[in-house]
């Protein structure tokens, strides 16, 4: 079994949006397909899914919210939002749980294949950059090339598509390795591979969140007690050396160009700004239960919108307030027994930075996958295990105040 396991987490990684529209699959069929193979998972491992208090609650009472939603409301997208909202929880349950031991060597074949995914989905947004096209387009109708968009306008689509959900994919993982006990060459080599893929995605949120993260993390080791003079001269040469590639790159040779080239304050901006007047019609049963897609449409006709670029409007419109509030307490008690092995610093930049870029896209309200990806990453980069998931000529053992407590 944990070897079909295995399998499924390297379909699941690999065989993003755009991947599946080029083989020409509906990705809304191949992602129920996941969560129906998810559950039987599910049903053979129930011993490690029975032990989780926290990630039964959460089950449960999305469960039976979402069987009522779909009987009381026929409207248009309410099987894609129940779908979206549920599907990180079921697929996150599929998957034993790594506390015993017989599981171990499964987590550890499993974080090996998310480095693999990570190099492989920077690298192939490095590629297309440089090949000046998509290789599998946004979607089969929608391929950028530099010759149609220019340099400035134009973007990586990798495994998934959307270049938001890319880079929400990208940082997520960027982060944890960044906070990981790996040796500061390879730390930082996939940390700079990695932001690269930001910058040929070209989206601007993920581009001044991870520079401001990245100089968070150099501050906080280099200046903190307890580290070795030797490396935080080692630190700071390796910011010196990333923040001028970086200068390089955006300013001289155009990669992340929507970052210089276009106004601040523009369409995409102020939609994120423009969303709340959606709050207006936040009231009497759209706040308590929500509306269908089509109602939630016309909403945002009326309010001048186009897109949301807000998941937690989306969820509230979608699902209604009540539930949303219990939703979002419930898995914060999940994620908060997820965390039990790291320190407070590594929570805060991990979880914070996820939750910073999530708040400028509509990505966890339009897909499952990066929650999904966010809560695997906590279990495979796990401080208390990670020495038995990665070769110990990776980690640094001599100076892990770089990293973990």
């Amino acid at each position: 079994m944990n070897r079909l396991i295995v399998i499924f987490w390297i379909i699941f990684l690999f065989f993003g949006d755009s991947v599946l529209s080029f083989c020409g699959f509906s990705s809304n069929i191949w992602n129920a397909g996941i969560l129906l193979f998810s559950l039987i998972c599910l049903l053979v491992n129930r011993r490690y899914f029975i032990c989780c208090r926290e990630l039964k609650k959460l089950f449960f009472v999305m469960f039976a919210y979402s069987v009522i939603k779909l009987y009381t409301d026929t409207g248009g997208g309410t099987r894609f939002a129940v779908l979206n909202i549920i599907g990180a929880c079921i697929f996150y349950s599929a998957f034993p749980k790594k506390w015993y031991g017989d599981n171990l060597p499964l987590w550890r074949a499993m974080s090996i294949i998310i480095f693999f995914f990570f190099i492989g989905e920077s690298g192939l947004a490095i590629f297309e950059r440089l090949r000046g096209a998509n290789l599998f387009g946004w979607t089969s109708e929608i391929v950028y090339t530099i010759e149609d968009y220019g340099l400035e306008e134009y973007r990586s689509t990798s495994f998934w598509g959307h270049p938001l959900s890319n880079a929400q994919i990208v940082s997520t993982i960027m982060t944890f390795i960044l906070l990981s006990p790996l040796r500061i060459k390879y730390k930082m080599s996939l940390w700079l591979m990695g932001y690269l893929a930001i910058l040929c995605f070209n989206t601007r949120s993920s581009m001044i969140g991870n520079a401001l993260l990245l100089v968070a993390y150099l501050s906080y080791t280099t200046f903190r007690s307890g580290v070795a003079l030797s490396s935080k001269l080692g630190v700071i040469a390796v910011g010196i050396i990333v923040s001028g590639l970086g200068y390089y790159l955006v300013f001289s040779a155009g990669w992340g160009g929507r970052l210089t080239n276009n106004e601040l304050m523009d369409g995409s901006t102020m939609t994120r700004f423009d969303v709340w007047n959606l709050l207006d019609f936040l009231k009497g049963n759209v706040f308590w239960f929500g509306v269908d897609e089509d109602t939630f449409a016309l909403y945002k006709s009326m309010a001048g919108l186009y897109a949301t670029e807000n998941f937690l409007i989306d969820w509230f419109f979608k699902f209604g307030v009540p539930f949303i509030c219990i939703y979002i307490y419930l898995y914060v008690k999940l994620i908060k027994r997820l965390y039990v092995n790291y320190d407070k610093m590594s929570i805060m930049f991990t979880g914070g930075s996820f939750l910073m870029l999530s708040f400028t896209c509509n990505s966890l309200s339009t897909s499952f996958v990066p929650m999904a990806i966010y809560l695997m990453c906590i279990e495979c980069f796990d401080p208390r295990y990670f020495q038995f998931f990665v070769d110990k000529k990776y980690i640094d053992y001599d100076h892990r105040a770089l990293s973990y407590e």
